[in-house]
């Protein structure tokens, strides 16, 4: 990077802007990578102003370079201080499309480094999102046998004995037991009555 002799007011600018400057907005899909990106008019249209109420300008200049363009990026003050760096870009194929998109792609990442802008942290809000969310209730596992009424009777004593001995509850009793059978309406509710009685008792 290369600078002016002095840089005090840019700088100052600068830091003025950075503190108006907001996230570029992810407004553009990538079908290939089935994502979303900033792309250069977003970058843009969260720096322009804030750079231009502080006396800010950019320049962008492409050029030609080994196998592919570069960019020159220069940050200009009205004080006529200026910072500027170059950024080159690989292009395999010379063709006018080719070049065009190197260049776009080039300019946007370089003017969200010479400024200080970062996309729109989708994937962390995404995630803030995810620890408030509500777990979902798990799913029964259909593979789970099915409690014959036979069998139920067999087992439903144990089960109740162990319940009032552990002064545990009729919900907590039937949310173990569902992990292992599944139940008939029938057979919950008779679960479910234990509980009462234990209530009366």
């Amino acid at each position: 990077m290369n600078h002016s002799e002095q840089i005090n007011e840019l700088a100052s600018a600068l830091a003025k802007a950075q503190g108006q400057i907001e996230g570029a907005k992810k407004d553009k899909a990538n079908p290939f990578y089935k994502s979303v990106y900033a792309d250069l008019a977003s970058v843009w249209d969260a720096c322009r102003k804030p750079l231009s109420d502080n006396g800010l300008s950019v320049t962008q200049c492409p050029e030609e370079a080994d196998n592919g363009i570069a960019i020159e990026t220069m940050l200009l003050h009205s004080s006529g201080q200026w910072i500027k760096s170059r950024y080159t870009m690989p292009v395999s194929k010379l063709d006018a499309q080719a070049v065009g998109s190197a260049i776009t792609y080039a300019r946007r990442y370089a003017l969200s480094a010479v400024v200080g802008i970062a996309p729109e942290d989708d994937d962390g809000n995404a995630a803030a999102a995810a620890k408030t969310a509500k777990p979902k209730p798990e799913q029964k596992d259909k593979s789970l046998p099915i409690l014959s009424n036979d069998s139920f009777e067999k087992k439903s004593s144990v089960w109740k004995r162990s319940m009032e001995d552990k002064g545990e509850t009729a919900e907590n009793l039937i949310a173990f037991l569902q992990t292992k059978y599944t139940f008939t309406k029938y057979q919950l509710s008779i679960i479910t009555s234990w509980g009462n009685e234990n209530a009366d008792a």
